[in-house]
């Protein structure tokens, strides 16, 4: 035990020394300062202008004041008609939604069946695409509501005509007195955990972090690579190489996978303490089998380099990051960072984490035996 700390100090000692790993340490407490920073700022997947044809309408003005700020994934902007043209025309926003000011009289027009010249609200778009045509949603239910209003009011002159006598306020006091109380839904994972209000912004940093604990993985493996190839393990008896190999791979990425733990816990985004712990050290084992594996079958260095950008690319395109791809489902298996972020909202996954080290271990003996028999 004694010999196996003074080596760990040893690996710790010279990689601190390398710049490259140095680089992908600062990296993690960056990228949680400029998501966390990005998630403060107004932003949203789409950019829709708010456009008021009369400013002075009620009507109009409650469906702005609750389109302003109630969607997290919609940054909704109010300017004017030709403020709105203009930023559309520049690719500075997405769509302009206009809102006429006789917008009351047009539903209520609508419900009683009679000819519209043209739809009450104009809705301008620089583009056709799946998250513009989802807007649609938010527009529909939102205006709804209002509409809703209307049919209400109509319905009851229609089933009492004295209503007509009633002012427009008190049958509204009655409409309004019986609204839902509380929140009608509830998000939860498929275990019941309760998911967390955080932004949208940086839910996808858990998966950005591993996969830099995974690039590190590789980079130590060109380490490792480098320093044999210089004679620095020279005196280390032949059958305790693959042993020294392991361990200068596990120091670089206990490090990194510690790093990452501290800042998902600071950012918020982890989830039950066992769960994350089962996680932090199957994917400090599987990294560490992945890069040693991966620098021995490239076999040189130059190879092994070249994969970098490579494999970047591919983790954040296959691995459940931005979004699930279920046809890539078996690709994504080839990849420890897969385990790792869904491991924590679906617990099946971390079975598959210690049978996905288990295959690594085993491909690792039947390299090392073959190697050094």
């Amino acid at each position: 035990m004694k010999k196996a700390l003074l080596w760990f100090g040893m690996f710790s000692k010279r990689l601190f020394k390398k710049g490259t790993y140095l680089c992908l340490m600062m990296l993690i407490p960056l990228l949680v300062l400029v998501f966390a920073a990005g998630a403060k700022e107004e932003s949203g997947m789409v950019h829709i202008l708010l456009v008021q044809e009369d400013p002075q309408d009620a009507f109009s003005t409650q469906i702005v004041e609750e389109l302003l700020g109630s969607s997290e994934m919609i940054l909704f902007t109010q300017t004017s008609q030709g403020e709105a043209l203009r930023q559309i025309k520049a690719g500075a926003a997405d769509a302009a939604w206009i809102i006429p000011a006789d917008l009351q009289a047009h539903l209520a027009s609508v419900f009683l069946g009679q000819k519209q010249e043209y739809p009450p609200i104009q809705v301008i778009e620089q583009t056709d695409n799946a998250l513009l045509r989802l807007t649609h949603e938010k527009l529909s239910s939102t205006v709804y509501k209002y509409w809703a209003e209307e049919m209400y009011l109509q319905y009851l002159q229609s089933l009492a005509p004295e209503a007509e006598a009633i002012s427009r306020q008190e049958l509204m006091e009655f409409y309004h007195s019986s609204t839902v109380t509380g929140t009608l839904f509830e998000y939860t994972d498929i275990y019941g955990n309760v998911r967390s209000d955080s932004s949208y912004l940086i839910t996808p940093l858990r998966g950005i972090l591993t996969v830099l604990v995974v690039l590190c993985s590789v980079v130590s493996a060109l380490y490792y690579r480098k320093d044999t190839d210089r004679g620095l393990f020279s005196t280390v008896s032949f059958r305790f190489r693959p042993f020294i190999e392991l361990g200068y791979q596990l120091t670089s990425v206990l490090y990194m996978a510690f790093a990452v733990l501290i800042s998902l816990i600071v950012s918020g985004l982890t989830g039950p303490w066992w769960a994350e712990l089962l996680l932090f050290f199957l994917l400090c084992i599987g990294c560490t089998l992945f890069g040693t594996l991966l620098g021995r079958l490239t076999g040189g260095r130059q190879v092994t380099a070249a994969l970098l950008p490579v494999l970047l690319v591919l983790m954040l395109a296959i691995c459940p990051i931005f979004y699930h791809l279920p046809d890539l489902r078996y690709f994504q298996f080839l990849f420890p960072a897969t385990f790792y972020i869904t491991g924590v909202h679906h617990y099946a996954y971390i079975g598959y984490f210690f049978l996905y080290d288990i295959i690594l271990a085993a491909l690792w003996m039947l390299i090392m035996k073959k190697q050094y028999r």
